[in-house]
This record gives C-alpha cells, sequence and structure tokens, in this order.
C-alpha cells in the first residue's frame, strides 16, 4: 500500500492521468490503494508520455472489455490493455507504440512481463523481440537511500540481451527533460547500483536514479 510519505508520487500520477485526459482509475480521483511498486511504473509511464507528447503527437487508445481503461498491475498479455501511440506531429503517422504492464516474447519465445517498453507502429497484440525497440524496469524505494541491488541489475541487463537490445539503436524520441531516458533504463526513486559504469555501458544499461515529483533525477553513465 502506499505509505504516507507518498502522498507526492500519489497526487503526481493522479495529476498527470487528468492532464492526459485518461479515462480510467488514475483520473477519477478515487483513493489510490494500490502497491507503491505500481504507483511508481505509473509515474514513470505518464510522465514519459507527458515528456513525449511536447514534441510528438500522443494518442491514448484503450483497450477492449473490462480492463479497457486498466494498466495491468502485474504482467498482463497486451491484447484488451491500453497504450499510446506516439504519432509524428507533422504527417500524423504512428511513429511507435509506448506500452505498460504487458508481455513480449524474447528470442527463445519466452514471454516477459515489461514495466514499460516502446514498441513498433505495427507491433501486434503478441509482439515478439522483432517489436521492442526499449525497455524499462520501474524499481521503488520505500528508503530513497537504497539502490539498486546486483540481482537487479543482472536481470535488467539478462532481458536487453534477450531482446536483441544491447547493440541496437533506440526509436529516437525526443522526451523532453527526460532526454535521459532515451535509453534502455533502470529507473528508481532511490540511488545507483554499485556497478561500474563500464558495466553498465558494455551491456547497454542506463540507471536513472532520484525519479520522484520532488527531486531531480540522475543518470548513469553519465552524459
Amino acid at each position: 500500500m502506499a505509505y504516507a510519505e507518498d502522498t507526492a508520487l500519489i497526487n503526481d500520477v493522479q495529476a498527470a492521468a487528468a492532464n492526459l485526459k485518461i479515462a480510467s482509475y488514475w483520473a477519477s480521483g478515487k483513493p489510490v490503494e494500490v502497491e507503491d511498486d505500481f504507483l511508481f511504473e505509473m509515474h514513470l509511464l505518464f510522465r514519459v508520455v507527458a515528456e513525449l507528447g511536447k514534441n510528438h503527437g500522443i494518442e491514448y487508445l484503450s483497450g477492449k472489455g473490462s480492463k479497457m481503461h486498466e494498466f495491468p498491475r502485474k504482467g498482463a498479455n497486451k491484447a484488451g490493455r491500453p497504450r499510446f501511440n506516439v504519432r509524428n506531429a507533422s504527417t500524423g503517422t504512428i511513429r511507435c507504440q509506448v506500452c505498460a504492464g504487458t508481455r513480449a516474447r524474447d528470442r527463445s519465445g519466452k514471454e516477459r512481463a515489461l514495466d514499460l517498453s516502446i514498441q513498433t507502429a505495427d507491433a501486434s497484440d503478441e509482439p515478439g523481440v522483432q517489436d521492442v525497440l526499449q525497455i524499462f524496469e520501474a524499481k521503488y524505494r520505500s528508503d530513497s537511500n537504497r539502490g539498486i541491488t546486483h540481482p537487479e541489475f543482472s536481470a535488467f541487463a539478462h532481458w536487453i540481451e534477450t531482446f536483441d537490445l544491447r547493440t541496437a539503436e533506440t526509436a529516437g524520441l525526443d522526451f523532453g527533460v527526460l532526454q535521459d531516458l532515451d535509453a534502455n533504463c533502470l529507473v528508481t526513486n532511490g540511488d545507483f547500483s554499485t556497478e561500474e559504469d563500464k558495466e553498465r555501458a558494455h551491456v547497454n544499461v542506463r540507471e536513472i536514479a532520484g525519479f520522484y515529483p520532488t527531486t531531480t533525477h540522475k543518470r548513469r553513465p553519465a552524459p
């Protein structure tokens, strides 16, 4: 459940959803009774989409059925879940999709639940390795001094490898003030891992620390 000190995070998520005009639970004003990890994932999603919307066209696509406006709290199939299309601001053509909490198959055919992924414009409801352009993993910390652990870093690096993203180009989007997130990012409101920058660069992992409404984020490797 959300800690009392995370009122700032709750308010930020609800305000972001309202600004994006998303007909979802988040913009309804209902009490937020969700796990902090999921709340942080939504904070990441809505901030990324808001910044992309400043330089690209953003289109919210609702899903279908009872989950049409619900981003999954745990890994779920993409079909029937909401997502965003990023469009070229001049031509209106779809550049890519932004998906939250849904599964994609890696190069071995194994389904992986991705906290946030940027996928090709024509990615289907059963995306594969060829459809995934960038991935993001959100790690919430109740203590902002707690860093990303070695197992968390290693697991994310493995996913980058299995989705063939270690040497791949990003989607090339303009993230505005969040341009540091134009990478495969391990994002936390806490601190960095103890990994060396040369290892981060080697496995193509960018760590984003201090990602929170009331703080300025940092990145490693540094620019």
